[in-house]
């Protein structure tokens, strides 16, 4: 799974936790800016605003953008706020050095990189004097060009029709456009200029969006990968010049003052660098056969031949037996021998730079091609650095890098020694950042249960691990029982919650903990406290009586936060401080004036409101429960779409209430109806794979989660089953159901990991000898994810950079899967499946099923 570049700005050196940057220390840009007196400017983080008080700015219209280098931004902030203060014309720009840089890096999204000011004219006169008088004062500067806008003339200076202020009222879009009819549409935010059908162009901006046509040499066939420093293509020769006429070659693009790595390098710069390192080693057979380099336009290209295969990441996984729903049939003496032949290839290959003086650095399992799927090729040495004993990369690749105190040629080696675990179990890639004690258990993992050569596993461990033995905390780790695992976790997560006076995160969790809704996450279940005091009161291990005063006023502090409904919001919350004990609490929480939702879903909808009121049971939470109920028949009827399929953000909450009002309150057949109609309504997202697994299908790949997926799909039927006690779906059931019985996961979390799956199959009454057995695995598996420190246990959080302690991506989660598999609770907020079908007939006399 490719890593979610928005984590990486969150991914701190000094912090186990996922962190914002640190923007305190970083200089601001406008030390040297004089502001008028009748101007309002809003010092913030990434961005300044800077307003004429008397001049109203539009909701939306045509805004310019002004990019810069490192060597310009200074005196075009300088020219361009002096402008705009003298033309009343309302801009904001990044304050810091920092957010100039990260607005600028390798890993920024590439609709928004390289935007350093933004200019909001009122009309389209002032549009075009701005455009003009701008053009007149930095129009021979240079600045990265911006790919979701049109550049004006020659300059840094760019534009695009959007809209100025954020959306006043709830809406299902970040940015929102209106119609002429007064229709709210989405701000669409892409890499690429787009105009609304509806908006028309000014005359004077047609010359300039008019393509101009350039010679270009090649064809391009198809994008393999993008980047905001350009893309990876491949394309066919149109002319003889680099290769023979009609000839498939591979062409990597370097956008010039875009994708600034550590060293403030460029993408142009650090293509050049690697066609200079690939012509030293083309004799080594271990890299593609290069042909050239060209500029067209303002960009650079690289024309290297096309290597036939795989990249060895998307290799393995065809080829290897873990990632097979159950029955499982590990011992593949087939994927063995290729994992023999392919280490001792990359320690070839490896040996091969070294003895050409060069290492690598960047190395991950993406950047090696497998020609016809048993030779690996490498293909970025944007990174590689001349021999030096003592170098060791900046720009590590997440989950690969060497660990602390390798330089050298052992660093390289001991990024590939983790690439190559990697190729056994997922789990190697949380074995960076102090975490090498793993690296033998997974290993040992492995070489038991797989069928691996010994010789690979113990070069394996060899090029990674100075100590070879298990230390103590490791195999304390690996004896641990279920109810050790319990308390271990429940150590880790007390020994962060900390409710101090002032401080907007009490526990270290998700980054959502620094979005914008930043206090009603870090207060709520998913990622916040409520969640984690939940879990820890329902696995018996509760906080201690002075923690829970402390905590009370904090989360009392923090309820004016709390903006939304559904798990996510205030439901959610009320929810978990019920669960964790907190009942005057709870009441605050339930009286929380906030706007009903407009979406059907469990996360911030409908779903998750009715399923509160359910688990609540009383009248008066039944009277909102059925205008729940109420409210969700309308959004079925009327097609409502949700945005994705699963139990968090799809239909299948909708399905879950259903089913449980059946089940517990109201016996009306109307109930099953519904909740068939929006089962079916996620199942329609989803594809069958060649497992025979129902997925949901995002079109580039398919998830089975909890979160998003077919695990919580088959939450929902199950859930209609056992309430109607009829075999429905039988086909589509058994296949989702398959689909949470893989061997292995990426992550061991709740919403999208290892627990999810554990959750759900030990909630099951009707479980087979089968998925016994996968329980059973999968609880020895999990503690391949467990991370010993200081006394505690700890995961990693979504991605799997750092550690998050929060129940939808951390050990939270975790800790309450295993707790359910205790028979301590269902393992799902907001359902109790240990009620009788009649304990709530006395609340509400529905219809009986016949």
């Amino acid at each position: 799974m490719p890593i979610d570049l928005k984590y990486i700005p969150f991914c701190q050196s000094n912090s186990s936790f996922y962190e914002p940057p640190d923007r305190q220390s970083s200089p601001r840009l406008d030390d040297e800016i004089h502001f008028p007196n009748n101007w309002k400017i809003y010092k913030g983080t990434p961005w300044t605003n800077c307003r004429p008080s008397n001049v109203k700015i539009p909701e939306q219209g045509w805004k310019i953008h002004i990019s810069a280098t490192l060597w310009n931004y200074e005196k075009i902030l300088r020219e361009v706020s002096n402008y705009c203060f003298s033309k009343k014309v309302a801009f904001k720009y990044l304050s810091t050095k920092a957010d100039f840089f990260d607005q600028n890096s390798k890993y920024t999204d590439r609709a928004a990189a390289g935007k350093y000011i933004t200019i909001y004219p009122v009309n389209e006169l002032e549009f075009h004097s701005t455009l003009n008088g701008l053009d007149d004062i930095i129009g021979n500067e240079s600045g990265p060009y911006i790919l979701s806008d049109r550049r004006w003339r020659n300059g840094p200076i760019f534009y695009r029709f959007g809209a100025f202020i954020p959306p006043k009222d709830k809406t299902k879009y970040i940015s929102v456009l209106k119609r002429p009819d007064g229709v709210e549409e989405e701000d669409v935010r892409r890499p690429t200029f787009i105009v609304p059908d509806w908006v028309k162009i000014p005359e004077f901006l047609h010359e300039s969006i008019e393509s101009q046509s350039i010679p270009f040499p090649f064809e391009m066939k198809s994008a393999m990968h993008f980047s905001c420093g350009g893309g990876v293509y491949t394309a066919e020769a149109l002319t003889d010049e680099y290769v023979s006429k009609g000839t498939i070659v591979v062409l990597k693009e370097a956008r010039p003052y875009t994708a600034l790595d550590s060293d403030g390098h460029d993408a142009v710069y650090r293509l050049k660098h690697e066609e200079h390192v690939l012509s030293e080693l083309q004799d080594t057979g271990f890299v593609p056969q290069v042909f050239g380099m060209f500029r067209a336009w303002e960009n650079l290209y690289l024309v290297m031949e096309k290597i036939p295969g795989n990249n060895l990441k998307y290799e393995c996984m065809l080829r290897t037996p873990i990632l097979k729903p159950a029955p499982w049939k590990l011992d593949n003496a087939a994927f063995g021998q290729w994992v023999d032949h392919t280490v001792s290839q990359l320690d070839k290959a490896m040996s091969l730079f070294h003895r050409h003086g060069w290492l690598l650095g960047d190395i991950h399992p993406k950047n090696i091609i497998m020609e016809n799927g048993v030779n690996p090729i490498f293909i970025d040495f944007e990174f590689a650095h001349k021999m030096d004993k003592g170098w060791r990369i900046k720009q590590i690749a997440p989950g690969y890098g060497p660990l602390t105190g390798f330089t050298g040629t052992d660093a390289d080696f001991c990024s590939l020694g983790l690439l190559e675990l990697d190729m056994l179990l997922p789990q190697a890639t949380i074995t960076d950042q102090g975490n090498e004690g793993s690296i033998i258990r997974i290993a040992r993992h492995a070489q038991s249960h797989l069928d691996i050569n010994e010789d690979s596993i113990e070069s394996i461990i060899q090029k990674t691990s100075k100590n070879t033995q298990l230390s103590l905390d490791q195999r304390a780790v690996n004896l641990a029982s279920i109810e050790d695992l319990i308390h271990g976790l429940a150590r880790g997560i007390k020994a962060h919650l900390h409710f101090d006076e002032g401080a907007t995160v009490a526990l270290p969790g998700d980054i959502e903990l620094f979005g914008p809704n930043a206090v009603q996450a870090s207060v709520g279940y998913p990622y916040g406290v409520a969640g984690a005091l939940s879990t820890l009161a329902l696995a018996g291990d509760p906080i201690d009586s002075a923690s829970v005063q402390k905590a009370s006023q904090w989360i009392l502090n923090h309820l004016s936060g709390v903006k939304n409904r559904g798990f996510a919001g205030k439901d959610g919350l009320e929810y978990g401080l019920r669960m964790a004990g907190f009942d005057e609490l709870a009441r605050e929480a339930h009286s929380l004036p906030v706007a009903n939702p407009i979406n059907p879903t469990y996360w911030s909808g409908w779903a998750g409101v009715g399923l509160n009121d359910l688990s609540i049971g009383s009248n008066k939470s039944y009277d909102e429960l059925f205008l729940a109920s109420s409210k969700l028949q309308n959004m079925l009827t009327n097609d409502v779409e949700c945005e994705s399929a699963g139990l968090l953000y799809g239909w299948s909450g909708a399905a879950l209430l259903w089913a449980e009002i059946y089940r517990t309150v109201d016996r009306d057949e109307k109930y099953v109806d519904y909740a068939l109609h929006a089962i079916q309504n996620d199942i329609k997202k989803c594809v069958l794979t060649q497992n025979m697994t129902m997925e949901y299908d995002e079109k580039w790949r398919t998830l089975p989660y909890l979160g998003t997926g077919s695990c919580g799909i088959a939450i929902a039927l199950y859930a209609l089953r056992k309430a109607t006690g009829e075999c429905l779906l039988d086909k589509e059931y058994e296949s989702l159901v398959r689909a949470c019985t893989y061997y292995q996961c990426a992550q061991g979390t709740y919403a999208y990991g290892m627990s999810g799956f554990l959750t759900f199959l030990n909630a099951k009454d009707d479980k087979s000898k089968l998925e016994y057995q996968v329980i059973n695995s999968y609880c020895d598996s999990l503690r391949l994810f467990i991370i010993p420190s200081k006394g505690g246990f700890y995961v990693r959080g979504n991605q799997g950079l750092k550690l998050s302690c929060d129940f939808l991506t951390g050990s939270a989660g975790v800790l309450g899967s295993l707790a359910a598999l205790q028979g301590k609770w269902s393992g799902i907020p907001f359902l109790s499946w240990n009620d009788s079908l009649d304990i709530r007939k006395e609340v509400h006399n529905g219809k009986q099923r016949s």
